[in-house]
């Protein structure tokens, strides 16, 4: 009798915290951005008006994507900045970041509450001051959020907040412990590697809370535009990207004359994989595999193309890497067009030639079937 009474006990308490979480989300009760209060407030760079050129842009075999016309007009996007909080926390799965007032920081969360409610954390967070502390560190700097695993997220959204990293350590002469997922991929190493970030300044998140005497947060590397209900556009900052791209150096002598179509071995394949490939042989284009490939080898063979031709994938974010390319992206016909507006403005930052091309899906894995009339035409002379 008495463990059912715990039981339902420890049921109503979780409703009601849950209950509570969302009144907390919707109402922005203690949840801020983190310059609110001033606190240390740092700024790197002013802010940016961004209006795409769609004339670089051209879709075949499909309508034009509903966000085009979002990104004519001319936006906004903030300047960046870092904050210092003293005597903060890290909390959680995410390392979500609360500072010493209680209040949760929004940038430890891309910015955003949808993200911060996507960690998993609110119990921790609601009951943080009754976590014992596991750790106490000196200066701290967290790269770990709901999309750090992402290949795409990780270089587009996550890496150009380091720019405040190195910025604090130029002015402070001191690298802060750089706080990153419990289970680091390989990529995530390689590119710290390469930007230059101490090894013995990398602490893996194994921890649900731990002291910050100072907490570095940097801004986010986008504008975020709510399109509809469903439907929003990270609107990503040029000197973020354009800050990330030349700070990775290649180690090579670029000399631009690949030609190259990228596949995949597992979902979105190309169907009639083998006579494109018996297409593209004849007009020089190899074929490449990125997952067999090092970041930096991926970088180096982006910096050196000049003709690119892929499945949308997101592999394609090393498009940063590159300077006024060709771009033929390979996109499933039933998939959310909003998917695209991605590689679309990263080329228009870099000056690649951009076109979506729209290939009929073949199944529910979004393989997809090649029209080669189509793309010989698009290649031209090529």
């Amino acid at each position: 009798m008495i463990g059912k009474l715990t039981h339902w006990i420890l049921v109503l308490f979780g409703i009601l915290s849950r209950r509570s979480w969302r009144r907390r989300l919707e109402t922005g009760d203690g949840i801020v951005h983190s310059k609110k209060f001033n606190d240390g407030l740092v700024a790197i760079s002013v802010e940016e008006k961004v209006q795409l050129d769609s004339k670089r842009y051209s879709v075949v075999s499909g309508p034009n994507p509903d966000w085009l016309d979002v990104f004519s007009k001319e936006h906004i996007i903030e300047g960046a900045f870092y904050t210092e909080h003293e005597n903060a926390f890290l909390v959680g799965f995410c390392a979500v970041a609360i500072d010493s007032r209680g209040n949760v920081l929004l940038e430890s969360t891309l910015g955003s509450k949808r993200y911060l409610d996507k960690t998993g954390d609110s119990k921790f967070i609601q009951s943080f001051k009754r976590l014992p502390t596991e750790a106490t560190l000196d200066v701290v700097f967290s790269l770990v959020n709901v999309l750090s695993k992402s290949y795409f997220h990780w270089v587009s959204e996550v890496l150009p907040m380091l720019r405040s990293y190195f910025e604090y350590e130029f002015i402070n002469k001191q690298f802060p412990t750089i706080v990153i997922d419990r289970m680091p991929t390989e990529f995530q190493l390689q590119f710290l590697d390469l930007l230059g970030v101490p090894k013995d300044k990398v602490l893996l998140w194994n921890y649900k809370k731990i002291r910050a005497k100072k907490l570095v947060l940097s801004s986010v590397n986008f504008h975020r535009i709510k399109v509809d209900e469903f439907n929003a556009l990270h609107l990503y900052s040029k000197n973020g990207l354009n800050w990330l791209a030349e700070r990775i150096e290649s180690s090579k002598k670029v000399h631009k004359h690949e030609r190259i179509y990228i596949s995949r071995r597992e979902s979105r394949v190309v169907v009639n994989e083998v006579e494109l490939l018996d297409f593209l042989e004849k007009r020089n284009v190899k074929r490449v595999f990125l997952e067999d490939l090092s970041v930096a080898d991926q970088i180096d063979l982006f910096k050196r193309t000049d003709l690119l031709i892929s499945i949308h994938g997101a592999g394609l974010v090393n498009l940063v890497f590159s300077k006024g390319i060709k771009v033929i992206e390979l996109f499933p016909d039933v998939r959310n067009t909003y998917l695209t507006y991605h590689y679309f403005q990263i080329s228009n930052y870099f000056n690649h030639e951009y076109t979506l091309c729209y290939c009929r899906t073949q199944n529910t894995s979004h393989d997809i079937v090649v029209d080669l009339d189509l793309l010989n035409e698009l290649l031209g002379d090529v």
